[in-house]
């Protein structure tokens, strides 16, 4: 990487970021460098890198681990959201259901038992006390796409990631766009013992209920 000297310093980094992201250097699961050495490699500050990375986080190009660091979770995320932009929310939300019924079609043909006894420890997982709005959503979305993920459809997954985190950056967007098609616990669980049991009709079934008790 080469060093940075353009006006806009915090959308450079992340553009640099990025494409080191999606030119391969670092794998999804890859844990980067922390602050310090990537603010030497850029020549910018620990800020200036802190905030490129919140950039990429909100973008599902990244995950932050508390206490852990800061790990590659889609390299085509990023491209996807950026033409997102132009979507109006109920055409990003319409679409974002769309996928995941998809996949959702997909995972009872071709998700593995211990992809499923994984979300299902995920969903056990009680939810961290004193937790922000933004907190609880970013949790309750990484849920859903691991869901996504046992379609074995990468475009698919991408695709979730990149609506989830434009539907999240939305202005017009006023509540999790999560909600939008899934209740967190109750759902959650039926659609998963649906899944395990290679039923698509039920599985579908408790989607489409889901979608239908939205605004």
């Amino acid at each position: 990487m080469r060093p940075i000297r353009r006006r806009n310093i915090s959308e450079t980094a992340a553009d640099m970021l990025r494409s080191e992201v999606s030119g391969g250097k670092w794998p999804i699961g890859t844990r980067l460098p922390n602050e310090s050495v990537l603010a030497d490699t850029l020549t910018v500050s620990r800020g200036t890198i802190r905030e490129a990375v919140r950039v990429l986080v909100s973008e599902g190009l990244l995950e932050t681990r508390q206490g852990s660091g800061t790990y590659v979770c889609s390299p085509a995320a990023a491209p996807f959201e950026k033409n997102l932009r132009h979507y109006s929310e109920r055409d990003k939300r319409e679409v974002l259901a769309a996928i995941y019924k998809q996949a959702v079609s997909l995972a009872v043909r071709r998700s593995a038992p211990s992809q499923i006894q994984e979300i299902r420890g995920v969903l056990a997982q009680p939810r961290r006390m004193g937790a922000d709005l933004a907190e609880r959503e970013k949790h309750d979305t990484d849920l859903h796409r691991r869901i996504v993920s046992t379609s074995g459809n990468k475009l698919l997954i991408d695709l979730f990631t990149s609506l989830a985190a434009a539907l999240r950056n939305d202005p017009e967007a006023d509540f999790p766009e999560t909600s939008k098609f899934m209740d967190r616990t109750a759902c959650l669980s039926s659609l998963l013992n649906s899944i395990e049991a290679r039923d698509a009709d039920s599985a579908l079934a408790v989607v489409e209920q889901a979608i239908d008790r939205q605004p």
